[in-house]
């Protein structure tokens, strides 16, 4: 199994919980894991694909992933572990790092929502979300159900079966669809005079891109398989982007950890406040 369609264009599907319809419907409060949560679980089947990049063997587990069993257990679990480690530990410094932000929307609902009414959307909005990735895999994988159950999905057009259509068809309008909404957010947005560990969040991805990298050329250079398009594909896809992803994870957990400890350093009464540098954007520091 391939993490294609590609992987991050399944986190699509919670568009709508990104729209002012469900901000001006939900609870701040819910909608802050209910968001995360949908997109996570549309993403988690394929994450033993990525597992396998430090273990190797684990994407055979991507078949459990892709079943009924493994979207109430293993994959909810998954996605709620990953909700959680967003919003209680990335969210912050990464928002808080990026150079452009666009203005809080008055339009806000004032529901309140407590904390078993957000564990219960979390769980939903997870499951719904994975439900989709498998929904779209059964036409886009040979072994899915409506590839099996519709010949017209198997069938050869130009030497190659429809559903592979679908397949690199979905990813590529998807990955627009991404680097669109991208392009829409930055030109929304508004500069930030000083983001916060701006420099050491890149320094931190980059890092971890790279070091995947080499992860892949070295697996590379270990396989007896023949090396094909789609396997120079795989590598590409999953090595640098799961180092990006560890980097920028790594980065955060620090950065929170240090902004905790700050919050519970004690305030002395009568003590000098150091003198502030407003020398503007160029002093800020990462």
């Amino acid at each position: 199994m391939s993490p294609v369609p590609y992987t991050p264009v399944h986190a699509l599907v919670a568009l709508p919980l990104a729209g002012g319809s469900a901000r001006r419907t939900l609870s701040p409060a819910l909608l802050l894991w209910a968001l995360p949560a949908s997109a996570i679980g549309a993403m988690v089947p394929d994450a033993p694909l990525f597992f396998d990049v430090l273990w190797p063997g684990t994407d055979e587990l991507a078949h459990a992933t892709h079943r009924l069993l493994g979207i109430v257990t293993v994959d909810l679990a998954l996605a709620v572990a990953c909700t959680a480690l967003w919003v209680l530990v990335v969210r912050g410094p990464y928002l808080a790092a990026l150079p452009r932000r666009r203005p809080l929307s008055p339009d806000v609902s004032t529901r309140a929502a407590g904390p078993l009414v957000i564990a219960v959307a979390v769980a939903g909005f997870a499951v719904a979300g994975t439900l989709t990735h498998v929904l779209w895999d059964d036409f886009t994988h040979l072994r899915g159900t409506a590839v099996q159950t519709w010949d017209v999905l198997r069938t050869p057009v130009a030497g190659v079966a429809v559903y592979k259509y679908l397949q690199h068809g979905s990813s590529f309008v998807g990955f627009v669809v991404l680097v669109a909404l991208v392009v829409r957010w930055w030109r929304a947005s508004l500069p930030v005079a000083a983001p916060q560990h701006l420099r050491s969040a890149v320094l931190s991805m980059t890092a971890g891109a790279v070091a995947g990298m080499l992860g892949a050329v070295a697996r590379l250079l270990a396989t007896d398989h023949a090396v094909t398009v789609f396997s120079l594909a795989r590598l590409a896809a999953t090595y640098p982007v799961l180092g990006a992803g560890l980097g920028v994870v790594a980065w955060a957990a620090v950065r929170t950890a240090a902004s905790r400890r700050e919050a519970r350093r004690p305030v002395v009464v009568g003590a000098p406040v150091p003198p502030q540098d407003h020398g503007g954007p160029t002093t800020s520091r990462a």
